[in-house]
């Protein structure tokens, strides 16, 4: 056979997994299947390290140690920390 061989396109990938790691240590393993669901991946795994808490448990755990006046609150509008009286202000009940 003369000449140049034929260019084969490359075949795409079908089936594979990524994994992520968070600052905080969190894992999570997404996994790819382009058969089974070609949107995204039909399955994410996540696994958290030992002694591991969630902002939430560890804000509840700091204000229960405070008094009610120094106790720090989550905002449902913004997300961010705000302080009990300006909570009362915005009128949610504790």
């Amino acid at each position: 056979m003369k000449g140049r061989p034929k260019q084969s396109e490359p075949t795409p990938l079908f089936i594979y997994k990524q994994e992520f790691i968070n600052k905080d240590g969190v894992k999570s393993t997404w996994f790819w299947d382009k058969t089974r669901f070609a949107n995204g991946p039909y399955k994410v795994s996540i696994s958290y390290p030992d002694g591991w808490i969630s902002d939430e448990e560890a804000r509840y755990k700091r204000n229960k140690k405070l008094p009610k006046h120094k106790q720090k609150y989550l905002n449902p509008k913004t997300g961010k920390e705000i302080s009990y009286q300006r909570y009362i202000q915005l009128g949610y009940k504790i």
